[in-house]
């Protein structure tokens, strides 16, 4: 997912409980196709976007 919005909006709906999910089948799904590292990395990635969007905009509104 390359739009963060979207992605905070999606965990929103996650946290406030307006989408739900089996979280078995997610579990076991996620332990048959990815590797660990693999998730952790893309994970990170998501973070690290995030931060650095993050500190892109406070530098704007600092000028």
């Amino acid at each position: 997912m390359d739009d963060s919005q979207a992605l905070s909006d999606a965990v929103c709906n996650v946290l406030t409980g307006n989408y739900k999910f089996d979280n078995q089948f997610i579990v076991d799904y996620t332990k048959e196709h990815y590797s660990q590292e693999g998730i952790t990395k893309q994970i990170l990635g998501v973070f690290e976007e995030a931060v650095n969007k993050k500190k892109t905009l406070d530098s704007d509104l600092e000028r």
